[in-house]
């Protein structure tokens, strides 16, 4: 997937595709459930990498429901860094939608999944996944308060990018910061 994405070549991420439903024949989602999702999760990206090149609309329809397939067979109380990652990738592939079609619900959905992501990744034990979803979770505001033309939306945006490039300054540049809070002392 990642090849036919950074190539922009559809052949690629259509062979992926092919790839994917193929291995579900043998992963199935009720003899081998985590394959089976795994697969499902995989060929959500693969649509949503296809949605950036053609017929977008009904790639991301696939992409949402091949990520709501995963979630069925992922379990949160016993794989909840998995289970939180699809969620965020379920919220990536709704923004998109709710972009695309200005549809409110779509991006409440997505704002339900990225807060569900955001109540298992942690900031210091998921970092990365943290901040994906951080970054995430205030596009779907700025999404949601431009659409309603809601100031408070977009406050709420302009904090959360805030928190988090605050995150993402503390730990790149420790030193730097170890002096500033020094300075402030």
């Amino acid at each position: 997937r990642m090849l036919g994405d950074l190539k922009r070549d559809t052949g690629l991420l259509r062979r992926a595709e092919a790839s994917l439903k193929n291995a579900m024949i043998v992963f199935t989602r009720e003899d081998e459930p985590a394959g089976w999702a795994m697969s499902q999760t995989n060929l959500g990206l693969v649509y949503r990498s296809l949605a950036r090149q053609e017929s977008k609309s009904e790639n991301l329809a696939a992409a949402i429901a091949a990520y709501r397939n995963a979630l069925e067979k992922t379990a949160r109380e016993t794989e909840p860094l998995s289970w939180a990652v699809i969620q965020n990738n379920l919220a990536e592939a709704l923004l998109t939608q709710g972009e695309l079609t200005g549809d409110k619900t779509v991006l409440t959905q997505a704002l339900a999944a990225i807060d569900a992501a955001l109540e298992e990744v942690s900031q210091t034990q998921f970092r990365q996944q943290w901040t994906s979803a951080q970054n995430n979770h205030g596009n779907i505001l700025l999404t949601r308060g431009e659409l309603d033309g809601d100031p408070s939306k977009l406050e709420e945006a302009a904090r959360v990018h805030e928190r988090l490039l605050t995150a993402l300054n503390r730990t790149e540049a420790p030193l730097e910061n170890k002096s500033q809070e020094r300075n402030d002392e």
